[in-house]
């Protein structure tokens, strides 16, 4: 499985991140998640920025925000 989640943080604002699900074969359903930025894209300035500083991405959901 793989798609685009949108990401909120107070700092940056909104940014998406592609993701992709890798299951392990034989792992008893464990699974990886990466998530990625595009080079060059404002999600990737945004993370930059948030490692410069040491902030923590916290997934968000809109919903819960009330924005």
């Amino acid at each position: 499985m793989s798609g685009v989640k949108q990401f909120r943080h107070p700092e940056v604002g909104n940014f998406d991140l592609s993701f992709e699900v890798l299951h392990l074969p034989e792992a008893n359903g464990q699974r990886i998640m990466t998530h990625m930025a595009e080079p060059g894209s404002p999600a990737e300035a945004a993370l930059a920025l948030l490692r410069a500083t040491g902030t923590a991405v916290r997934d968000t959901p809109k919903q819960a925000t009330g924005r």
